[in-house]
């Protein structure tokens, strides 16, 4: 159900919020500027920091489903058993990717399409960093 994946998920975050949290915390006391890439990020961590970070948060998304499963065969390409996990979980990869939009909602979050090419993505971040 979308209630187990996000669940699943939440937990999933928890793990990583303690190294998040050294992360945000070294970067706002050595001031030292970082990206941090992943579907982990929780944003609520985030932006507890932003009085002392500049903080920007995009969210990748394919909208076409299509689109998606291709490029996650590109990215499995290698690993061959990947990909069939991959492929039988799909319909919850899109769930989650559904649920994150909607939390994108309550957040100053950029969503960026990646079902585009790839310059038209980055020149959407790229408009969009302080």
């Amino acid at each position: 159900t979308k209630e187990n994946i996000w669940k699943g998920f939440s937990e999933y975050r928890k793990a990583n919020k303690l190294y998040l949290d050294c992360l945000l915390r070294r970067s706002r006391n050595q001031r030292v500027g970082m990206i941090i890439e992943g579907l982990h990020i929780e944003p609520e961590l985030f932006f507890s920091y932003s009085d002392d970070l500049d903080i920007d948060i995009f969210l990748l998304a394919v909208s076409d489903s299509g689109v998606h499963r291709e490029r996650i065969k590109q990215k499995c390409d290698y690993r061959p058993e990947l990909m069939v996990r991959l492929d039988k979980y799909f319909p919850h990869v899109r769930t989650l990717q559904g649920l994150l939009l909607k939390e994108a909602e309550q957040y100053p979050i950029r969503v960026i399409e990646t079902g585009v090419s790839m310059e038209d993505s980055l020149n959407q971040m790229r408009e969009h960093l302080k």
